[in-house]
């Protein structure tokens, strides 16, 4: 008796699994897993987009709507999504109405992520969530991480100032003076040793500042700072580390 209940539990939550799972997501680029964050990123001033496809892999029509959620977004700006031939205002984080999805259809056309930065720049991280509103539960959900720069990438490095560690060598601690061209962006300070492996990291948010590297708790030896934004490499220093 105990082994057909186990048996139906299993089959149960199998079946209650298998059913949450009939919507995907796509793009040009391919397969967009659930959770995926997206970046799309341009200068200021233009409208960002950011197209999604749904497919409905189930046996029978789903009625979609989309969700949006707000995770980050630059003070004044705006993010808002066109879905089912319309497009909502930024005040709308629901969809009033919906999309009816064939089994085995995809709809490539019908929803559209939009960020305004109105004037303002920085990196806004919204959330959009496509569910069957007749079983919530069955739902896919992407990241699109917006980057809004002043300058082209090409500008950064004209832009940007890292000073020279002081003092260096250094003993027990050392400074280093940093300007942005930008600011809310991943920016960061990051020391390395010699063969290349990660000792401290520093985020900054602000746009200008001077970072504390305490260097009484490494070993002597030759050390490497670097600054990256948005997880590229813009600039490289030494620093020796020489205890008195």
């Amino acid at each position: 008796m105990k082994k057909l209940i186990l048996l139906t539990t299993i089959i149960l939550i199998s079946f209650l699994t298998t059913r949450g799972q009939n919507l995907t997501l796509s793009n040009d680029d391919g397969n967009v897993s659930n959770g995926t964050e997206i970046t799309v990123s341009g200068a200021l001033g233009p409208l960002l987009t950011c197209p999604m496809y749904v497919t409905n892999n189930g046996t029978s029509s789903i009625n979609v709507k989309v969700r949006k959620k707000i995770n980050f977004l630059v003070p004044g700006a705006e993010a808002t999504f066109c879905w089912a031939g319309s497009c909502w205002g930024a005040d709308v984080f629901v969809s009033d109405d919906y999309v009816a999805i064939n089994a085995g259809e995809t709809n490539n056309s019908s929803f559209v992520g939009e960020y305004d930065p109105k004037g303002f720049e920085g990196t806004s991280y919204v959330m959009y969530t496509f569910f069957d509103m007749n079983s919530p539960n069955d739902s896919v959900s992407f990241v699109a991480k917006y980057v809004v720069m002043p300058a082209g990438i090409s500008d950064i490095h004209e832009n940007l100032y890292i000073s020279s560690a002081y003092p260096n060598p250094s003993d027990k601690s050392t400074y280093i003076n940093y300007i942005f061209p930008f600011a809310g962006y991943q920016n960061s300070i990051v020391l390395h040793d010699m063969m290349g492996n990660e000792v401290l990291k520093f985020q900054l948010i602000e746009k200008k500042g001077n970072v504390r590297i305490d260097t009484y708790q490494l070993p002597e030896g030759i050390y490497f700072y670097s600054v990256i934004i948005e997880n590229n490499i813009y600039y490289t220093k030494k620093l020796v580390v020489s205890h008195k």
